[in-house]
């Protein structure tokens, strides 16, 4: 049998981790694998959670940099000179947002964690990320610390570390990486309609697509619209952060203005409604983006590269070798982006090309064999728009409707969708349809507002219950082996009061017990042994100022879900 070498597309990328060239005997090598793969474009990752990986006024020297190779060497200097050398481009590639993810807190008390709490991003609880372990991050699947752009001076910053970085050294281009909110309960402005989400029953909402939509009850509809007006904001503040770092690459004279891209999330999605990151918004404010489309599945691939193509043509497409075996999906992706006229793919990353991908395999010079396909099937879904909204709240609306507000909620939900044609088709919905029954929905929404907010002064108190109960901290343990001497407890010396909340398993967990049973909780940082012993009524009214500032978010969620439950009943 003949075998081919695959014909590449123009751009060929490799993201190369910091770690991958801090000692001095890796460039070498890292240029040997980019010439052997036709790479014209290395990502070296330069700043990675807070730290610098090049000389910088700005941020703390990596320790780990330091450690293994001394303190004089320069990563970023060293190989842009080796790649320039053979005619490969070399972009600084930032993570900007999230600033860091290790187990314990940054070493350097010039970290920006240590310097400027008050940029941490909140939860919809109104906590501080910065406060949170490694192991509460990672308990809600978060990547890390992030800081947060909706704030000028934070922007400033990032926008001053990216502009260090292009006086400094010759680089080919930026590229701003986690230039997003960590998640969809993160970063929300600071107002009554964000409470909607601090109760237990918001999670279910975490994530949305435009098939979902439809599908939901309509009070589950209602939160929808008003995340959306929040979301509003979170994606504003985003842009603004990407523009902050383009305007002064761009007006600063002692540069030569390298290119700026973005690494950003290919599933529509989860790119806009969970992580605030609508790049096909982002007009002007890069040059290119670099959409990170990993994937082993070729169809999502295809829709993936259908999607971008159709609002930013000059994007190119990361491939991901996050799964094991994958070299016949990748020369299919990347012959897909060939195919369809796309600038370019870029490879995640070095260090599994050198250990876990058979790279005669990727490059055609033997067999790679058939690549897997999808085997979900697209079917009908039922029920779009069962749960009408009530009519009389619609007709009490609709002198309320502000010209374009429903076409405007509509095209956000079009955008959670890679192929919306496809997805209005499989819910029986004409696009006229759709807008004509998101009119209704708005109506009644804004109803419902004059009637829900402003919440005002007084609340009303959440339903609360009274446990005993013991904590059992992991501490370095196996948490199953804690979990199971949590089986062993004997005595509940502790007593506090529960209240439903949002991202606490806790509270979860107790108001889905039964009173007088002991029950047993998997908590971030240990286990919780409880029994209910008293629950307390809701309804109470209290004071906002005699209300414990944690607490603030929980009543008020509360009272705007009575106050709906009222006007829908």
């Amino acid at each position: 049998m003949m075998l081919f070498i695959m014909a590449t597309v123009g751009h060929r990328g490799l993201w190369v981790r910091a770690s991958s060239a801090a000692s001095p005997d890796s460039i070498p090598e890292i240029i040997s694998l980019a010439e052997e793969m036709d790479i014209t474009d290395i990502y070296y990752q330069a700043v990675v959670g807070g730290y610098a990986y090049y000389r910088s006024e700005l941020l703390p020297r990596s320790q780990y940099l330091t450690r293994l190779s001394g303190p004089d060497y320069d990563p970023l200097e060293r190989l842009t000179a080796e790649a320039h050398a053979r005619g490969i481009r070399v972009h600084a590639w930032v993570n900007s947002l999230l600033v860091w993810s290790g187990e314990e807190p940054p070493e350097s008390t010039s970290h920006i964690f240590y310097r400027h709490p008050e940029w941490s991003v909140k939860d919809v609880l109104g906590r501080a990320m910065f406060g949170y372990s490694q192991k509460t991050w990672s308990f809600y699947g978060l990547d890390g610390l992030f800081v947060d752009p909706a704030l000028p001076d934070m922007r400033a910053w990032l926008a001053g570390v990216c502009l260090e970085i292009a006086i400094r050294y010759p680089v080919d281009g930026i590229q701003l990486d986690f230039i997003r909110y960590p998640g969809t309960w993160w970063g929300l402005p600071e107002r009554e309609e964000s409470s909607m989400f601090s109760l237990p029953e918001s999670e279910e909402l975490r994530w949305m697509e435009l098939v979902r939509y439809p599908t939901l009850p309509f009070s589950e509809r209602y939160k929808v619209w008003h995340f959306w007006r929040l979301n509003a904001e979170r994606e504003a503040s985003v842009y603004e952060a990407v523009r902050a770092v383009s305007d002064t690459l761009r007006s600063h004279p002692a540069t030569s203005c390298p290119r700026l891209s973005a690494a950003v999330w290919a599933n529509p999605p989860a790119a806009g409604f969970r992580v605030a990151q609508s790049w096909w918004r982002w007009e002007g404010a890069v040059d290119y983006l670099a959409v990170m489309s990993y994937t082993q599945d070729t169809g999502t691939f295809s829709d993936y590269l259908d999607f971008a193509l159709s609002v930013r043509p000059e994007a190119v497409f990361g491939i991901g070798f996050l799964w094991p075996n994958m070299e016949a999906e990748a020369r299919e992706e990347e012959a897909a982006v060939l195919s369809r006229g796309g600038a370019g793919v870029s490879f995640f990353d070095y260090t599994r090309l050198v250990n876990e991908v058979d790279r005669d395999k990727l490059l055609g010079k033997k067999p790679a064999g058939e690549p897997r396909k999808s085997k979900e099937s697209l079917g009908a879904i039922r029920g779009a728009f069962s749960d009408p909204p009530p009519r009389g709240l619609v007709g009490e609306g609709r002198g309320l409707l502000v010209a374009g507000e429903d076409e405007a909620f509509g095209d956000w939900l079009l955008r959670l969708s890679a192929d919306r044609e496809r997805d209005l088709k499989r819910l029986g919905l004409t696009r006229e349809a759709f807008y004509e029954n998101l009119r209704d929905d708005v109506a009644a929404f804004k109803a419902l507002d004059m009637a829900i907010f402003p919440v005002g002064d007084v609340l009303l108190s959440p339903p609360g219950r009274e446990i005993s109960f013991a904590f059992l901290p992991f501490a370095g343990e196996d948490p199953e082996a804690v979990k199971k001497r949590a089986k062993d407890v004997k005595e509940l010396p502790l007593d506090t009061i529960i209240y439903p909340k949002a991202l606490d398993p806790l509270a979860k967990a107790v108001f889905s017990a039964k009173r007088g049973k002991r029950e047993i909780c998997l908590a971030p940082d240990g286990v919780y042994v409880f029994e209910v012993k008293r629950e307390i009524s809701a309804g109470k009214k209290v004071r906002r100022k005699d209300i414990p500032r944690e607490l603030l978010p929980v009543y008020i969620g509360w009272t705007i879900k009575a106050r709906l439950d009222r006007a829908l009943r």
